[in-house]
């Protein structure tokens, strides 16, 4: 017979650990899968057939979009249009910065021109 040197307390509490870090790797996968699905949804919105700016409401975009299979990964319409409004927010951040780099190249060439 094998004898085990942990107590039934140690076993209890080392299954434990082990169902533990199982849940955690099944969370880590789902996070993965939804952000995949996130990526794959800005994908669409950035190199589709229509021109989306900061300003642009989802009412007037969504429909440009609706034979795509990225869109109807994403599981719900309010997921949908959330995620519309995060891309819109990257492109306004985006655009300020270019705008900010363009200045400063400006700046740059007018200090040495004096």
């Amino acid at each position: 017979a094998v004898v085990s040197t942990q107590s039934t307390g140690e076993r209890r509490e080392s299954r434990g650990d082990s169902r533990e870090r199982s849940r955690e790797r099944r969370e880590s996968k789902e996070a993965n899968k939804v952000q995949k699905i996130k990526d794959e949804f800005f994908e669409m919105l950035r190199n589709g057939n229509v021109k989306i700016k900061p300003d642009s409401p989802w009412n007037k975009k969504k429909k440009y979009f609706f034979e795509e299979d990225r869109y109807h990964a994403v599981g719900s319409s309010a997921l949908r249009e959330q995620y519309f409004y995060e891309f819109t927010k990257l492109l306004a951040e985006e655009k300020k910065e270019k705008k900010e780099k363009k200045e400063e190249k400006e700046s740059k060439k007018k200090k040495k021109k004096k």
